[in-house]
């Protein structure tokens, strides 16, 4: 899911921001939102702590995301591009943990 947000996103940076495509990368969000909460309640130790920064990083993403929306700015962009390849990266990292 997170990186269908991210190739959203990145869609709507070199093609335009259109309404269907901003709702689905919202809707995408809420979703891994869910994801999070969720893992919270069914890990422990290492896993909670890489899930808990997910969260702390989904939601400092979409808030720099919502100010993006108000005030446009390639450093926004940027920095709310980076920390969205940081949820990827964490969820890699448990999936690799899983795999063990």
């Amino acid at each position: 899911m997170a990186i269908i947000q991210i190739l959203l996103g990145n869609s709507m940076v070199f093609f335009g921001v259109s309404s269907i495509l901003f709702y689905f990368h919202f809707i995408l969000a809420v979703l891994i939102l869910i994801v999070c909460i969720y893992g919270i309640r069914v890990t422990k130790e290492v896993r909670r702590r890489i899930v808990l920064g997910n969260l702390f990083l989904l939601i400092v993403t979409s808030i720099i995301g919502g100010i993006y929306t108000l005030y446009p700015n390639i450093y926004l962009l940027l920095f709310h591009l980076f920390l969205a390849l940081g949820i990827v990266s964490n969820f890699s990292v448990l999936y690799g943990m899983d795999r063990d």
